[in-house]
């Protein structure tokens, strides 16, 4: 069993490497580079996506990958709440 993970880890670090010299036909590439069908491509894709490492975009036969920008996922914004924890919101708030 260790020998099929080995090779999906493979197929998804040829996806990573590629993705951005060739998103429009990654999954028609990545097929024939490892003797898969496009299903199985599309699944290591999916995982990519769900793990935060590609963006999808477009339907189905139109979609295309991009490298997800490092931090933007996990970047929290500035808000309020922040401002309340230390005490700021209160000066601010005549109530």
């Amino acid at each position: 069993m260790a020998g099929i993970r080995d090779r999906g880890r493979l197929v998804r670090r040829y996806i990573l490497e590629n993705v951005g010299s060739n998103s429009q036909h990654i999954v028609r590439s990545t097929a024939f580079q490892f003797g898969i069908s496009r299903q199985a491509v599309n699944k290591h894709l999916s995982r990519l996506v769900k793990e935060g490492l590609l963006t999808a975009r477009g339907m189905t036969r139109n979609r295309t990958y991009t490298l997800t920008i490092p931090g933007k996922k996990h970047a929290k914004p500035e808000t309020d709440s922040r401002r309340e924890r230390t005490g700021a919101a209160r000066l601010h708030n005549p109530r």
